[in-house]
């Protein structure tokens, strides 16, 4: 039996209202992985003016979502191809040897810093 999962763009668009509404917070969207299985064209086409930016695994999937909107792109898995960032994606930062690195490119990135909070994953 072929298992799905639906997602009614109505009520997501209300719960994206509701929390910006009562938190009066910014929202970054995690459309990693094709947005989860439910496809990053399609789900960026109902949020995109609901959200701040967004957040995806890699690079590849950063130029996917370029095609979507113009919004900022937060890269969360180490990137090695430095050299063909645009300014409006960031670069996660996993390691001092990384962020070494990207300083070598003497080339203004926009970076985050990942920090390892003792849960011995990726992060300085």
């Amino acid at each position: 039996m072929d298992k799905y999962l639906s997602i009614n763009s109505e009520n997501l668009r209300y719960n994206l209202d509701y929390y910006k509404k009562h938190t009066n917070k910014k929202i970054i969207a995690v459309v990693k992985n094709n947005a989860y299985g439910h496809g990053v064209k399609e789900v960026s086409n109902i949020i995109d003016e609901k959200v701040n930016m967004y957040a995806v695994s890699n690079l590849k999937e950063a130029r996917e979502l370029k095609e979507y909107t113009s919004k900022d792109i937060l890269i969360l898995d180490r990137i090695d191809d430095l050299e063909d960032i645009d300014k409006n994606l960031i670069v996660t930062i996993i390691s001092i040897k990384h962020l070494k690195k990207m300083i070598a490119l003497n080339k203004s990135i926009r970076i985050h810093l990942k920090v390892n909070v003792a849960m011995k994953r990726k992060g300085i």
